[in-house]
């Protein structure tokens, strides 16, 4: 077999697979724990990632919804930057995605989508 056909036979293997970074286990436990915000609108709302792979989803005067956690991609930014997306079905059964930015250096979370908003665990 020729060297330029061996590689392209290992690089559609890769690509066929995906290139996702292993699981290490401090990935969960990074962002175990309550976390909360002093932000507006948002100060009655919480979320909770707990050691039994749930999401916790506090609404204020709406509730909790309890998350069941499907999986969990982690992508390393920087040193001290971690991106999760974590997949979850919500208690109808919907699958959905929660993603975030972890900045552990500052022991925040930033949502993606609301960047100047800052989580801060209250409970590890």
């Amino acid at each position: 077999m020729s060297s330029h056909l061996f590689l392209y036979v290992c690089l559609s293997a890769l690509l066929a697979t995906g290139c996702e970074r292993p699981q290490d286990p401090d990935d969960l436990q990074r962002v175990l724990g309550a976390w909360t915000t002093a932000n507006e609108p948002y100060t009655d709302r919480h979320f909770e990632i707990t050691p039994e792979g749930q999401l916790h989803i506090g609404k204020g005067t709406a509730g909790i919804d309890v998350c069941q956690i499907e999986s969990m991609d982690i992508e390393e930014r920087s040193g001290f930057i971690f991106e999760y997306d974590l997949t979850y079905l919500d208690p109808q059964g919907v699958e959905s995605s929660f993603v975030f930015a972890l900045h552990e250096k500052e022991q925040v979370i930033r949502m993606l989508n609301q960047r100047g908003v800052l989580w801060r665990r209250t409970t590890p």
